[in-house]
């Protein structure tokens, strides 16, 4: 079941959608602002959307993602934050080229999953683009 995605851009930023079709369809939404003089992108939005599988939750969701992105075995390395009235579970971290990110794993709506992963160029942008997120994003599943 493809899920319907709208987000409000600011200026300059570009998105793309798509269907993937695996054991479950996912819906895939990608967002950027490209750095056409750095020829990178300033920041990046990615959204997948799908069925929660059977027997877990956004929590644990969240846990199976730290774990295959760190090496290290922190005990309890998740945040909860608020988003869109909801628990978003996640953790945040710096990518290799020293941009600050964030993983959240959300149940959108009963039984529908959403994994949102935010990295920009700098915190400022960062909690200015989780803002932006936390009240535009639209997902219809």
């Amino acid at each position: 079941m493809a899920s319907k995605i709208t987000l409000q851009l600011p200026k300059g930023w570009s998105s793309e959608v798509e269907i993937l079709k695996e054991e479950v369809e996912v819906t895939h939404f990608q967002a950027y602002l490209p750095d056409d003089k750095a020829e990178k992108d300033k920041a990046l939005v990615e959204i997948y959307v799908g069925e929660m599988p059977e027997g877990t939750s956004a929590e644990i969701e969240a846990l199976n993602s730290y774990a295959e992105t760190f090496d290290d075995e922190e005990e309890d390395p998740l945040t909860v934050w608020p988003f869109q009235g909801k628990d978003a579970y996640g953790y945040e971290g710096i990518c290799d080229d020293g941009a600050p990110m964030r993983f959240m794993s959300i149940e959108i709506k009963p039984g529908i999953l959403a994994f949102i992963t935010v990295v920009c160029c700098d915190d400022e942008l960062l909690e200015s683009t989780l803002k932006n997120l936390d009240s535009t994003l639209s997902i219809e599943a």
